[in-house]
């Protein structure tokens, strides 16, 4: 059983790196730029797929590694409490996404994310004007 300093700690801990990274620094330059209006394919999901499979997979020549896997942990663990799933949001955030595989409509899913390493599999279904993010 965990001592109320060290919950207390790992909280803090937890709370030092949802707040810092770099990952703040790209929201900051693309969150007035979107790419989608400039290509003309706001409305085309399928495009979405393909750009956001693109920027989750770390081996890509986008060179941002596994930042952006990371921001959307980040932004699932600031969001929801994932810890009533078994997940540590922690442990999560240190994760290294090396082994990160996604795929595109495979089996009727728009994005699936797999990394054996840590045992994620991250399941999105990319609706284009929906509103808020669905955790389970």
């Amino acid at each position: 059983m965990e001592s109320e300093q060290t919950n207390v700690d790992k909280q803090a801990l937890q709370d030092f790196f949802m707040g810092i990274n770099n990952l703040n620094q790209i929201e900051k330059k693309t969150s007035k730029f979107n790419a989608f209006e400039t290509l003309g394919i706001v409305h085309t999901e399928i495009r979405h797929s393909n750009v956001l499979g693109w920027l989750m997979s770390p081996n890509e020549q986008h060179g941002i590694g596994g930042a952006f896997v990371e921001k959307i942990i980040q932004e699932i663990a600031r969001n929801h409490n994932i810890e009533q799933y078994g997940h540590d949001p922690l442990q999560m955030l240190l994760w290294d996404y090396h082994d990160l595989v996604v795929r595109r409509e495979w089996r009727n899913i728009d994005l699936i994310a797999i990394s054996e390493a840590n045992k994620l599999m991250l399941v999105i279904e990319n609706k284009v004007w929906s509103k808020s993010p669905n955790i389970s």
